[in-house]
């Protein structure tokens, strides 16, 4: 389970302490709330494959076709975090979702490329890693479509 609502609500609480991000009546920068929410509609869908597998587990539902379909989607909705470019200043990590920060390295940045806008205060840079995310959120989505369809199935 992922917590990107908990993220956005940490980096807005960055962004605005570094003058960077727009304060609002909000606990979330209006910089971040498309992400926020491509994440619940994600997280939605995501709870309610998560109930259904179970429940086909369960009862032994799922024929092995399915199960391997299945595999092959999560392990999909896994990868959906990599990027070929990787991050901002530092295109070896691939992951959109964690990285190690840029300093000391012992400490980690979730959401590594938003992060980093906020501490370079890149609003050209914000833009496209917010559109990075929302496509990755995108692709979760379709993913837990077809899980869905594949259960029907």
């Amino acid at each position: 389970r992922i917590e990107i609502r908990r993220q956005l609500f940490d980096l807005t609480k960055r962004g605005i302490e570094l003058g960077f991000l727009s304060k609002s009546d909000r606990d979330i920068a209006p910089e971040l709330a498309p992400i926020e929410s491509a994440a619940g509609a994600y997280a939605d869908a995501a709870r309610a494959i998560d109930a259904r597998l179970l429940e086909s587990a369960s009862t032994s539902r799922l024929t092995a076709a399915q199960q391997t379909r299945i595999n092959q989607l999560l392990i999909a909705a896994d990868r959906a975090w990599l990027s070929e470019d990787g991050i901002p200043g530092r295109p070896w990590f691939r992951s959109l979702y964690a990285a190690s920060d840029e300093d000391s390295g012992y400490a980690s940045w979730i959401l590594p490329g938003l992060r980093w806008c906020i501490e370079h205060k890149d609003k050209a840079q914000l833009v496209h890693e917010t559109d990075r995310l929302l496509a990755v959120l995108n692709h979760l989505n379709a993913v837990m479509a077809e899980i869905d369809t594949t259960l029907k199935n």
